[in-house]
């Protein structure tokens, strides 16, 4: 079971990760986006990013929570990537 420490710092890593995909995201949309709708996009500074560039929209409740759904499965994906390239065997955690 992970310490407050470790959680913290899991969190500050995940909310990292969301932040670049999400600004990710958004540079592909703006580099195939008119002008107008580059206007719509209500854009703000990405500040778990730690880039005065990296910019992300403001997003209502149900795109959050889509947008999280999303990074939790990118994660998990890469984790099992990483663990089939070198045999790992992941235990699954006790409740």
């Amino acid at each position: 079971m992970p310490s407050g420490d470790e959680q913290d710092d899991c969190s500050y890593r995940y909310k990292k990760a969301r932040g670049w995909l999400i600004s990710a995201a958004v540079e592909n949309v703006l580099d195939h986006c008119s002008e107008t709708d580059r206007e719509r996009l209500n854009l703000i500074t990405a500040a778990e990013v730690q880039d005065p560039e990296a910019m992300i929209p403001e997003f209502n409740e149900e795109t959050i929570q889509y947008a999280d759904l999303i990074v939790q499965q990118a994660i998990a994906t890469i984790s099992i990537l990483i663990s089939k390239k070198y045999a790992i065997t992941i235990l699954k955690q006790e409740i």
